[in-house]
């Protein structure tokens, strides 16, 4: 439901999906903000899936954009995760909300 949308359920753990902004901003430092917008999704309770848009002159970073972010997880159940990184040219708002998440959960 809407109230457990930013709750990342890894293992027995329950986590704030607002942790995973730190490994964002990190990785924004690093790099001169190439991430211009961004999504999480959690599939399940051991798979996540990630979307990147990259400005276009950060296009040639993309592995050390995703090693970085990966680095960056400050959880090490969460880090065990399948982590599906994909690097997009638009994320739009969901259809039934209107608004652009960062976060969603599927569990």
């Amino acid at each position: 439901g809407v109230r457990n949308s930013r709750l990342i359920k890894c293992g027995d753990q329950k986590l704030s999906s607002y942790i995973l902004l730190y490994a964002l901003e990190k990785t924004n430092e690093q790099f001169n903000n190439p991430i211009i917008q961004y999504k999480i999704t959690q599939v399940s309770i051991t798979d996540m899936n990630v979307q990147f848009v990259l400005g276009t002159e950060f296009m040639q970073w993309k592995d050390a954009i995703k090693d970085h972010f990966l680095k960056n997880i400050p959880n090490d159940e969460l880090l065990k995760c399948n982590w599906n990184i994909e690097f997009v040219s638009h994320i739009y708002p969901s259809s039934t909300t209107g608004k652009l998440q960062f976060f969603e959960s599927l569990v």
